[in-house]
């Protein structure tokens, strides 16, 4: 049961080719316990990518490469959550509209632009940062997969149907949870040994961040999509990296 509730985890949110198993509907139950796994692979790639890159090549290699680590790793699919949500909120419509612009499978152009802004903000970032903060780098992607598991837990689903609506309302509550915290406090404390005073301050806007998404669900969309969780991982790990990068660069 848990290992194809692995599997499906890495199936679902990456473009890691995985073996074909049968899966059962009660295996959705465990799926966000490995949630943070995915983080974990994202950022053995991005680390051997950034102790290779700090030898070898200079700083835009580096920043363009590591920018698209976690893309390539996930396949975009929560990079496509940002953009979809980005469209529905830039549209300033009702709670109803919000949702079927989430469903729309065409880029407007709200989307396009903010996503190139992300992009270029995020190289700039990754191209800046010096090689102490590699590590605590490393671990936004996994501490944006455990913020989400939170908002999962948190906010009510919005559509009321779906997969995502699916697995959270069957998910193993304490289970996800517990996962989300072990997970968290690893990411935390490797962040803090590396980085100490970039990494509180981080993580001070990364729940920041995370506020104003539960602000933002609630009021525009009436819960949370599998979109939106998207959305606030890409808003966490930039919320993340913008903070250690800025902050590293006065203490």
């Amino acid at each position: 049961m848990f290992l194809r509730a692995c599997l499906m985890a890495f199936s679902m949110y990456t473009a890691i080719p995985m073996p074909r198993f049968y899966y059962k509907k009660e295996d959705g139950r465990y799926v966000f316990i490995f949630f943070p796994l995915i983080g974990m692979v994202i950022a053995a790639f991005f680390l051997l990518w950034q102790w290779f890159a700090f030898l070898w090549f200079g700083a835009v290699l580096r920043g363009a490469i590591s920018t698209a680590i976690p893309i390539l790793t996930t396949g975009g699919i929560h990079m496509d959550g940002f953009l979809d949500t980005v469209d529905a909120l830039s549209s300033r419509k009702t709670r109803e509209e919000n949702l079927r612009i989430l469903s729309d499978v065409h880029v407007g152009a709200f989307a396009v632009i903010r996503g190139v802004i992300y992009m270029i903000v995020m190289f700039a970032l990754l191209a800046e940062a010096p090689f102490r903060l590699t590590l605590p780098l490393a671990c936004g992607f996994i501490l944006s997969r455990c913020v989400a598991i939170y908002a999962l837990l948190l906010i009510p689903n919005a559509k009321g149907s779906g997969m995502l609506f699916e697995w959270q309302h069957q998910m193993h509550r304490p289970s996800a949870f517990f996962s989300a915290l072990i997970f968290t406090l690893i990411a935390l404390a490797l962040s803090i040994w590396s980085a100490w005073a970039p990494s509180l301050i981080a993580l001070l806007v990364v729940a920041l961040v995370f506020l104003n998404f539960r602000r933002i669900a609630r009021k525009e969309f009436g819960g949370i999509t599998g979109d939106l969780a998207g959305y606030l991982i890409q808003c966490t790990e930039l919320g993340w990296t913008f903070a250690l990068v800025v902050a590293a660069q006065f203490i």
